[in-house]
């Protein structure tokens, strides 16, 4: 791993996920460790692939400019979460997600419905697989 695998992926935690507490940033990064997985991949090419987490690509979303200080609280466990599931196998507790979102949003126009299969919430993150 290298460092813009950890710095991007607890920044990706951080944005994404950090309203949700430590579970929902466990999840976000389960379902990126679950992309490098599924794709052979590493963590910051999953991260900053266009559009998998808006949070990081999508030009107008809020939490583009967004960047936590050193003191936050989230922002030291999204370091020690993305560190924990990137170097020691944390249990994936999205149950093979590769998908998911938030309830502030309906149900993502890109996707196709018959290709994925719903594994149910974690907080307001609503998780799929694709099929």
């Amino acid at each position: 791993m290298t460092h813009a695998d950890y710095a991007l992926t607890a920044l990706c935690l951080w944005r994404e996920a950090r309203g949700e507490g430590n579970t929902g940033m466990l999840a976000v990064a389960c379902v990126i460790r679950n992309r490098v997985n599924k794709h052979g991949s590493t963590f910051y090419a999953q991260v900053v692939k266009p559009w998998a987490f808006s949070s990081i690509t999508a030009h107008g979303d809020p939490q583009l400019s967004s960047f936590p200080q050193e003191s936050d609280q989230q922002w030291i466990q999204a370091q020690l979460i993305a560190g924990n599931v990137m170097d020691r196998g944390v249990e994936d507790i999205t149950n093979g997600a590769t998908l998911y979102f938030d309830d502030s949003i309906s149900f993502p126009k890109t996707w196709n419905r018959a290709a994925v299969a719903p594994l149910g919430k974690i907080g307001r993150l609503n998780l799929f697989r694709e099929i």
